[in-house]
């Protein structure tokens, strides 16, 4: 059959999206945040009022009890380490209130949100503290349920000399 087109009027100012998907929908998120998309069928149209940020490259996006979230990422010269939430409501994106502090500041592809427990957990990854980088080998968890961010463990720093040594791999984001 091939490729088809028609008239829109649909303009991004970029075409780095990442896709988020839950059982019924499907969002593009601009990569670094801000912006974000629905898609349904073959339309894709703004749900937002925001703009493309670019300070929160590499962050985790995630989808919990229906709504949009993302944790860290990187941009302006800063690694941020809360959640944010996008509001249906306002079409705006909102920091998640935390009862303490996140013990980490760091960016790492290596995070999940478990449904079940309805806890984020984030390890590895860089970490800048006071403009010195240095790598992180802790994980981390924030319970939504209490707000608290908890360090859960510590990986033996070892790993990742063995990675960097013996083999050519490399654990992610380092």
């Amino acid at each position: 059959r091939g490729w088809s087109s028609r008239k829109h009027s649909f303009k991004l100012e970029s075409f780095d999206l990442e896709e988020l998907k839950d059982k019924e929908k499907t969002y593009l998120i601009i990569r670094g945040l801000g912006k974000v998309y629905k898609a349904n069928k073959d339309t894709v149209f703004s749900i937002d009022n925001s703009f493309e940020w670019k300070s929160r490259f590499n962050s985790s996006n995630f989808i919990r009890k229906g709504v949009i979230h993302s944790y860290g990422g990187y941009g302006l010269y800063s690694s941020k380490n809360n959640i944010l939430y996008f509001d249906p409501n306002t079409k705006e994106w909102t920091a998640v209130k935390q009862k303490n502090l996140n013990p980490v500041n760091n960016t790492s592809p290596l995070s999940i949100y478990d449904s079940i427990e309805n806890v984020f957990y984030t390890t590895l990854g860089r970490q800048n503290v006071h403009g010195i980088e240095f790598n992180n080998y802790k994980t981390v968890k924030f319970d939504f349920k209490t707000l608290n961010w908890t360090e859960v463990s510590q990986i033996d720093n070892r790993i990742e000399d063995f990675f960097r040594k013996k083999t050519d791999l490399r654990i992610l984001n380092y």
